[in-house]
């Protein structure tokens, strides 16, 4: 096992222990008081002073609750904040109000009273949001081990998209955390070919994405599909931006979004199909194809004619197009 398999396989392990060994009980009406978290020293909460524990895996870190307040979500954290809202967290509110935060997010300090988010954002905006201290494992992981500790949390879940961690992995690279993406998929351990696939989408305009009412509408599949259509086709791009604005805002199912940006594709299908006509006999059966081009039309037979039939047909062109 290489240093950076055993430091991902460490920082698994931690968050294994974080989700098994914490049980709150929970919480009362008392416990939304916004004068809580308003407090200059947060209390220290249900879990007493921090002290220094050590994961089954060997990571160190400090077990506490913080004011949300003190905490931000760190620059590349792997999910879209647009997306973070009542809405869309309304099942994580219920479920802390109903038994408390099980899972303490992590964090890393920046300066004294000042802590980065790096996994559980949505956990910090709900106990902002009430007003109640936010549990929390605090470590002293580099980038690279706090993107590892990210990636890990969040790969089994089903509620980030593939578009986000596609913009996720571009951000790795592009503020020198990782030098290159080959470099990154070892990291990660992604099949080549699935990585290459997922990186696609991090190229897709905002534009298009937005038409979805959350990215995670759009498969990877899909994904995929609309940008190949947009990066093999630059003279479709403003066409397939077009549709994306007169989308947008819409309370319109995925597979009509999809279906309109893959239109562009099927109308130059339907006027190919109508510059191509086939020629029947008495029987219905194709007997030659006329093809209309931007500069001239051809014939193309379904089988090779005879001698006779073709020496006839150049006669009978000729006299048709004789303009004397």
């Amino acid at each position: 096992m290489t240093k950076k398999q055993r430091a991902k396989a460490a920082i698994v392990g931690l968050l294994e222990d974080l989700q098994s060994t914490v049980d709150l009980s929970p919480l009362h009406e008392s416990d939304f008081d916004e004068t809580k978290v308003a407090e200059t020293n947060p209390p220290e909460g249900i879990l007493g002073q921090p002290q220094a524990q050590t994961s089954s895996t060997g990571i160190r870190y400090h077990l506490r609750t913080l004011d949300p307040n003190q905490c931000h979500t760190w620059k590349l954290a792997n999910r879209i904040t647009a997306y973070i809202n009542e809405e869309s967290c309304a099942e994580l509110i219920e479920s802390i109000k109903t038994v408390g935060q099980q899972i303490p997010v992590i964090v890393r300090s920046t300066s004294s009273d000042s802590f980065e988010v790096i996994c559980g954002a949505r956990r910090h905006f709900v106990c902002r949001l009430l007003g109640i201290p936010l549990l929390a494992a605090i470590v002293d992981f580099d980038d690279q081990e706090a993107l590892l500790a990210m990636d890990a949390e969040n790969r089994p879940r089903t509620d980030i998209s593939a578009y986000e961690r596609a913009c996720d992995y571009k951000r790795w690279v592009d503020s020198g955390i990782y030098l290159n993406f080959s470099m990154l998929q070892k990291a990660i351990g992604i099949n080549k070919s699935l990585f290459s696939k997922l990186m696609s989408l991090a190229d897709l305009p905002e534009e298009m994405v937005y038409t979805f009412q959350h990215p995670s509408q759009l498969s990877l599949a899909r994904g995929y599909e609309l940008a190949k259509l947009y990066r093999d086709n630059p003279d479709k791009r403003n066409k397939l931006l077009e549709i994306a604005r007169s989308l947008s805002g819409q309370s319109l199912s995925a597979d009509f979004i999809y279906r309109k940006f893959k239109q562009v594709n099927d109308k130059d299908k339907e006027t190919k199909q109508e510059s191509e006509s086939w020629v029947l006999d008495k029987s219905n059966n194709p007997v030659f194809m006329v093809k209309h081009g931007k500069r001239n039309t051809s014939i193309v037979f379904k089988t090779k004619p005879s001698s006779e039939v073709l020496g006839k047909i150049t006669t009978f062109s000729k006299k048709l197009l004789d303009k004397d």
